[in-house]
């Protein structure tokens, strides 16, 4: 006679999808086990929803209670079946490689029923890419930065001047010496005068920006939290720096900036970054984020140097995230999209190249 064996346990996790009555659980788990992970904010969603995006948000239950979250947008370029992009994501406690593997394979038959032709995914960490190792993913180009450089803030003014280099410090003393001031907005009139001056900046270094309903969307989104800031560096009636701040959790990303070309001998760059870290740490901030550094191999590392360079002289720690993985669910319309894709930007190199050589001449 075979033995009584007992019936398997339950499994006790289980996945949901997460709508605005869970908003607080998530912000809260986010706080906990994540804390100033932008892209997987919630708040980062509503504003990706604003952009015309759509955002799906699971969260990975045990019993009852929120073990993991992944925020996922999707977008459908020119009319072709739709992209799922996790970034950052996803969130799962102790980051358990076997507990990961079990929620993405969960979102990958979501975003097949949503009839996306690709799944990518940035990871947070190591861990979630392990996870990732398990699965069919292949590695691919990062939409996000590859790597960061953040500041600890969470000090006096004295230790934390004496962290940065010494032509950092040199150089705010300088602009402060100078009569720079800075100023302190989150207006929607601020916009105006802060994409005047990351136009130029861009006109300046050939990169291309976002239109201003961008930013202005981003405004309506954070505003009503207090948490979207715009820092004008002046010199008497002069504009010579702008930064946009968004705070989540307990960190201050900085995400765009520009400088005038005039007054450059003042710095009023790094008075301006400096007042700006002073201000996020009022607000309750332990960091502040630069969002994004070049390193050595990347490709856009030479293009990068200069600004590279700037927010390394504030020292603070590096961090590099793990490469972004691509899963392909519909092959056939990915691989027209790819091909167009290539074509595009073989003509984009094109037509930069020919500028530049007429320019030349």
């Amino acid at each position: 006679m075979p033995k009584n064996r007992p019936l398997p346990p339950e499994n006790p996790f289980s996945v949901i999808s997460v709508d605005e009555s869970h908003k607080e659980t998530w912000n809260e788990f986010l706080s906990a086990h994540a804390p100033g992970n932008l892209l997987q904010a919630y708040a980062w969603g509503e504003f990706r929803c604003l952009l015309g995006e759509r955002v799906l948000r699971y969260a990975l239950l045990y019993k009852d209670a929120f073990v993991g979250i992944a925020q996922l947008s999707i977008r459908s370029p020119f009319g072709f079946p739709p992209i799922a992009c996790l970034e950052r994501g996803p969130i799962v406690i102790d980051a358990k490689p076997k507990l990961t593997a079990y929620f993405l394979t969960y979102l990958i038959a979501h975003c097949r029923a949503a009839k996306a032709m690709q799944l990518v995914i940035e990871p947070d960490n190591g861990f979630a890419s392990e996870a990732l190792g398990k699965l069919p993913f292949k590695t691919t180009v990062n939409r996000q930065p590859h790597a960061t450089h953040r500041i600890h803030i969470a000090r006096a003014d004295n230790e934390l001047l004496d962290s940065f280099k010494s032509k950092t410090r040199y150089n705010i003393r300088l602009a402060e010496k100078k009569g720079v001031i800075i100023e302190y907005s989150d207006e929607k009139a601020a916009i105006m005068p802060f994409m005047e001056l990351i136009q130029a900046t861009a006109a300046r270094q050939r990169i291309s920006l976002y239109p201003q309903e961008y930013y202005q969307t981003l405004r309506d989104a954070y505003t009503p939290t207090n948490r979207f800031w715009i820092l004008h560096a002046r010199h008497e009636t002069d504009l010579l720096a702008s930064l946009l701040l968004v705070i989540e959790g307990n960190t201050a990303y900085y995400l765009f900036g520009g400088t005038a070309d005039q007054k450059r001998e003042l710095m009023a760059n790094f008075l301006l970054h400096y007042e700006a870290m002073r201000f996020a740490r009022e607000q309750g901030c332990d960091w502040y984020d630069f969002w994004g550094v070049a390193l050595p191999g990347d490709s856009h590392f030479n293009a990068w140097q200069g600004i590279t360079r700037f927010k390394l002289g504030f020292q603070g720690e590096t961090l590099v995230y793990p490469e972004a993985q691509r899963l392909v669910l519909r092959r056939f319309p990915w691989l027209i999209w790819t091909g167009l894709r290539h074509f595009w930007h073989g003509c984009h190199w094109l037509v930069k190249r020919a500028k530049r050589f007429l320019t030349a001449r």
